[in-house]
């Protein structure tokens, strides 16, 4: 049984190799992709979970591809940033997009 995601040379991933410099922990699992029409084998982070970036921001939600995405299901992704806002809602492609809500320390939305 193979184990490797083939993709299109047109989809969008982020090698795990490049996620590196930025993340500091992830309970994401990593998987093999192949493009289709190359011969380009990476690994990328693909799942749910949580992501704990350098930077000291949080995500948890979505990844495909090593992309922040709410998925075509439009999981609610939830964003921590370091000076304490809070934002949940939807994501594309690495951005906030769709509909959701910023929480603000001082209490407002």
């Amino acid at each position: 049984m193979n184990n490797n995601v083939k993709v299109s040379n047109k989809e969008i991933c982020i090698p795990h190799k490049l996620l590196e410099n930025i993340i500091k922990e992830t309970d994401i699992q990593q998987v093999v992709i192949e493009e289709e029409e190359t011969e380009l084998f990476f690994t990328s982070l693909t799942g749910q979970g949580k992501i704990y970036f350098k930077n000291n921001t949080t995500y948890e939600g979505n990844i495909k591809y090593g992309i922040l995405d709410s998925g075509e299901e439009k999981k609610t992704c939830k964003i921590n940033f370091p000076n304490s806002t809070r934002y949940e809602g939807d994501i594309k492609q690495n951005q906030i997009s769709g509909s959701g809500t910023y929480y603000f320390p001082t209490g407002s939305m």
